[in-house]
C-alpha cells in the first residue's frame, strides 16, 4: 500500500506549528559554531543520576515490567507526588483521586486539553511557547490564541492582555514556563483564575521542570481550575531524565 497525504486523518494533516520551521533553521545555523549553547532541548545537560538508574535496574530485576494497575499510576508513586506537591509547592491533593501519572509531560497536557476543549473553543497561551503545545489545542479541535511576552515587560505575563483576549469562546488559559524559559511571579498568576470566571474558562499551569536539593528532573504538575465550581483538578506526570 502506498501512503499518501489523503491517507492521513484530516485533523493530523492540519497540524502545523508556526515555530517548528524556525527552530529547525536556527539549529542548522548554529551547528559547529563555537560558544553557542542550544537551550531548545527540554532536558538537562547531565546524565541521569546514578541512584535513579540503579533504582530502575532494581525495579526491572524485581519484575516490575508489566502493565501498571490501576491505570492512573502506581499508588506509591502517586503518594510520593502528593507529598512532593505539598512539601515543595504548598499544594494539597488526594493521591487516590487527583493525580494521574502519564508517560511524559506532553501526554499530560494533551489529556487535559482533550478532556476540556471542544471544536471551536479558544485556548489562550503565552508566546513564546513550546512549539508542540499549540498542536495539542489544534488536535482537540480548538484554536490557540496568543498573549505575547515582551522584552520591555521582562517577558512576564501581562494579565491585562490576557483579559482582553477572553471571549465567549475561551475555554482555557495555559500559562507555563516555556522553552526558552520565561519568568512568572506568584503575584502575576493570582489574578488569572478570577479573570476566567466570567467565561467559565479553565486555567492550567503545566510545569515541565521541578528542582529539588540535588537534581532537576523533567515532570509536570498541571492544575486545571474551574472558577464556576471553585475547584482545582491537578494532573501530574513524572518521568526519569532521558
Amino acid at each position: 500500500m502506498t501512503w499518501t497525504a489523503e491517507a492521513v486523518a484530516t485533523r493530523a494533516r492540519n497540524l502545523r506549528s508556526p515555530k517548528f520551521g524556525v527552530i529547525a533553521e536556527v539549529r542548522k545555523l548554529i551547528q559547529g559554531v563555537e560558544g553557542v549553547v542550544d537551550m531548545g532541548y527540554g532536558e538537562p545537560n547531565f546524565n541521569t543520576p546514578e541512584h535513579i538508574r540503579e533504582a530502575a535496574k532494581r525495579a526491572m530485576d524485581e519484575g516490575h515490567t508489566h502493565y501498571v494497575l490501576p491505570t492512573e499510576g502506581l499508588e506509591p508513586l502517586r503518594q510520593a507526588i502528593s507529598r512532593k506537591l505539598q512539601v515543595e509547592n504548598g499544594i494539597v491533593v488526594d493521591p487516590a483521586t487527583q493525580i494521574l501519572v502519564t508517560a511524559g509531560v506532553q501526554e499530560a497536557i494533551n489529556v487535559a486539553l482533550l478532556a476540556l476543549v471542544n471544536p471551536g473553543d479558544e485556548v489562550i497561551m503565552p508566546d513564546p511557547y513550546y512549539y508542540v503545545d499549540p498542536l495539542g489545542v489544534m488536535l482537540a479541535g480548538g484554536t490557540p490564541v496568543y498573549t505575547h511576552l515582551r522584552e520591555e515587560n521582562d517577558f512576564r505575563l501581562d494579565v491585562d492582555d490576557v483579559k482582553s483576549k477572553i471571549t465567549a469562546k475561551t475555554k482555557a488559559i495555559i500559562y507555563m514556563p516555556n522553552c526558552p524559559p520565561v519568568l512568572f511571579r506568584a503575584r502575576t498568576y493570582r489574578p488569572l483564575p478570577a479573570s476566567c470566571a466570567p467565561s467559565g474558562a479553565y486555567s492550567s499551569s503545566p510545569t515541565r521542570f521541578t528542582r529539588n536539593s540535588s537534581t532537576m528532573a523533567p515532570s509536570t504538575a498541571t492544575s486545571a481550575t474551574s472558577p464556576a465550581a471553585g475547584t482545582s483538578v491537578p494532573y501530574s506526570s513524572s518521568r526519569a531524565p532521558p
